[in-house]
């Protein structure tokens, strides 16, 4: 684009890089910048082709709550997070709601930040060791487990694109999904993750 403006006798300045295209001095750094921004593009294609190919495959990254995968292995339970997300989708079945829940869970119940902590070693902000032990639930963690159908063992890949050169995000639709049923171990069983979307479904239609 550069090149084209040039070429029609536009004068293109960058004040945040000190380039001047009038100024011949500059031509190396340009076409120095070109190259390094010509590969982050295709850096960026080939990931994205990449997670498209993971995403076919069914290969799951990185599993939510209840479940722990170390690199090249399969997924497995952890049967003291599993006990939680089997009570979460009790608790809501008998009648209990998102923040009735988060109170109940919060009396010394390990929370999702607290095995990212201990078992994956994350260190970002809201898995911070002081605030890890402190057993903050919330009812959007609540809220967020009774939507997974991860839990009942069906694996949904390719539900969100971000284009980090465009700084877009957006929501897929299902049927451009890719949906891998039996794909992990189930903590829940069908019946129960149905009766549970049901209730969510109707929560938001009463409101």
């Amino acid at each position: 684009f550069i090149d084209y403006l040039k070429k029609h006798d536009v004068r293109v300045i960058s004040v945040t890089e000190n380039i001047d295209t009038s100024n011949e001095n500059d031509d190396l750094v340009i076409g120095m910048k070109q190259i390094i921004n010509d590969m982050y593009a295709k850096d960026a294609s080939r990931k994205i082709r990449s997670t498209y190919g993971k995403a076919k495959e069914g290969i799951v990254i990185i599993p939510p709550f209840g479940y722990f995968k170390k690199e090249h292995q399969a997924v497995v339970i952890v049967e003291e997070a599993a006990d939680t997300v089997r009570l979460i989708f009790k608790l809501y079945l008998d009648g209990y709601g998102f923040k009735q829940i988060a109170k109940t869970e919060a009396d010394g119940v390990h929370t999702p930040a607290y095995y990212q902590q201990t078992l994956l070693g994350k260190n970002v902000p809201h898995t911070w060791p002081q605030i890890s032990k402190q057993q903050l639930w919330i009812s959007t963690t609540i809220k967020r487990i009774l939507e997974n159908e991860f839990y009942a063992g069906t694996l949904i890949c390719h539900k969100t694109r971000t284009d980090k050169i465009n700084k877009t995000f957006r929501f897929i639709p299902p049927e451009e999904q890719y949906r891998h049923e039996n794909a992990v171990p189930a903590i829940i069983d069908r019946e129960t993750w149905q009766q549970a979307q049901f209730l969510l479904q109707k929560r938001v239609k009463d409101r």
